[in-house]
């Protein structure tokens, strides 16, 4: 899959969400943002969209220590309030965060790319005033 970016936003209204309180769904929720692709990208011959991962259940299980149950029950829920959408095959699942953008704001990956920029050229700045 693509190469994933270093970081995620969470915003704190994410306080103020319905499965917040959940322990298990929001776990399950915040490993979704921190795996899904923040840019469009190929695996294996399969077009993998901004905001969707291909996992499995027991790859979830193996990941996040919940158990498969337990994911089945959490993937329901994040379902039925329009989360996420689940594309089954034979062999993997495609989960799509339906509202990525609204979690991931491509604006402030942009702004966090300027703000590095800038962050650099005040180092480098530094280096040659000092030198």
């Amino acid at each position: 899959i693509c190469k994933m970016a270093s970081f995620i936003t969470v915003d704190r209204k994410i306080l103020k969400w319905e499965w917040y309180q959940d322990v298990k769904v929001f776990h399950l929720f915040l490993y979704f943002l921190l795996r899904a692709n923040w840019q469009d990208g190929r695996w294996k011959g399969i077009e993998v969209k901004r905001g969707q991962l291909i996992t499995g259940r027991l790859q979830l299980s193996k990941d996040t220590g919940l158990s498969e149950r337990e994911i089945r029950t959490c993937l329901e829920k994040l379902k039925t309030t329009g989360e996420v959408t689940i594309k089954p095959t034979s062999k993997y699942s495609i989960i799509t965060i339906c509202k990525y953008d609204v979690y991931q704001n491509r604006y402030d990956q942009s702004n966090q790319q300027l703000n590095q920029q800038a962050n650099q050229r005040t180092t480098n700045e530094q280096r040659m005033n000092s030198e």
